[in-house]
Order: structure tokens, then C-alpha cells, then sequence
């Protein structure tokens, strides 16, 4: 099992091998849309990236419309009694289409990188270790062939100290991102993925 890195630093030294392991038959799901929903409602898998947790599973919907963005994420084998944090990634013209998580990491790099982020929701998952996030962006707008992200961050047990516990609810607790807001501790590290290419 993997330690607990910042997530960055760590993707970025291995991203020519996740690059070969994706290319060698690992696939993330992609959003289609539903056929009871309106066209503009998409329905994906959650992926798990067994970085350090493993098994994560669940489903996730993103509707986009022309008041902005609204996403559901419901969650299932999060370990109980930890933080979890679920970020809005937004892609636009990745050059990416069908690439997932580990074809599309680059775009996270960059002086003036293609990927942008933000915080959606979070929780500490109960005994059952089953999570719901939702959350909306009112006026966003997306491009075609754009990609949206709910990526799921864990942080390790939940935290008595106040403070602490803040941050594990409300940053990635990933430095590399602009400390001292976004991660004072390099405690973060992705847990799993929902990924949406629009057409």
C-alpha cells in the first residue's frame, strides 16, 4: 500500500508509469445520458484509483443547464470514521477525450494549467461508510467536448482538534496546491474519481 504523499508531487513522478498501466487496459467509465433524465443530465460510475484506499465505489450525476452545473455524488466503501472532500474539476478542451484520470493527469500542470478546481461538498463517512455529496454552480458554463471531474479526496481519521478537523473538511490538505489555505499538512490523497466528458 501506497503512503500517504501529496498528491501532486506524487502523480507527477509517476505519471509516464500510470500512463502505461492505463494504456495497458485500466479504463474509467463514461458519462452517457439518461434516457429517463432530460439530455442535458449525465449518469457515470465512481471510480476507485487505489491509491490508498481501495474498493471505493458508487454513481454520480451531473446536470448542466443554462443556470450552471448541479452534481450528486453517492458513495459506498469509504473507510468509517474519515473525512472525505469531493472536488468540482473542470477541463476545458482537454485533448484528452477517453484518456480518465490517468490520461488526462497533465493537465493539472502547467504555469496556466488546463484543469481547474474547487471545493464541492464533504462529510465524515458514517459506520456503513456510504457517503452522499451534491452541490451546484450557479452560472458556470461549460464547452463541448469539455470535461467535468468530482474527484474524492480522503484525510486519514477524523481530527478532535477543531481546526484540524476543518481542514480536512473544507481543503485537499495539499500544500503543493497555495498554502497555508489549501493544506497546511500533506495529509490529502485521492480516494476515487466520477468523470464526465461532455459532448
Amino acid at each position: 500500500m501506497l503512503e500517504k504523499k501529496t498528491f501532486f508531487p506524487f502523480v507527477y513522478k509517476s505519471v509516464f508509469f500510470m500512463a502505461a498501466v492505463f494504456a495497458l487496459g485500466s479504463t474509467q467509465s463514461i458519462a452517457h445520458a439518461s434516457d429517463d433524465d432530460d439530455d442535458n443530465c449525465y449518469n457515470t460510475a465512481v471510480e476507485s484509483l487505489d491509491f490508498v484506499e481501495m474498493g471505493v465505489t458508487g454513481r454520480a450525476k451531473l446536470c448542466v443547464s443554462e443556470s450552471g452545473l448541479k452534481g450528486r455524488m453517492q458513495t459506498r466503501k469509504l473507510t468509517p470514521g474519515n473525512p472525505y472532500t469531493v472536488w468540482w474539476v473542470y477541463i476545458d478542451e482537454p485533448g484528452c477525450a477517453g484518456g480518465g484520470f490517468f490520461g488526462c493527469i497533465a493537465t493539472f500542470f502547467g504555469d496556466d494549467p488546463l484543469a481547474v478546481f474547487g471545493r464541492m461538498d464533504s462529510g465524515i463517512s458514517p459506520h456503513k461508510g456510504r457517503l452522499k455529496f451534491f452541490d451546484k454552480l450557479d452560472d458556470m458554463r461549460v464547452s463541448n467536448g469539455s470535461q467535468v471531474w468530482f474527484l474524492v479526496f480522503g484525510h486519514g481519521p477524523a481530527s478532535a482538534d477543531g481546526r484540524q478537523l476543518a481542514r480536512q473538511l473544507l481543503t485537499p490538505e495539499d500544500p503543493t496546491a497555495g498554502a497555508p489555505h489549501l493544506g497546511v499538512t500533506a495529509n490529502g490523497y485521492p480516494v476515487a474519481v466520477a468523470i464526465f466528458e461532455l459532448p
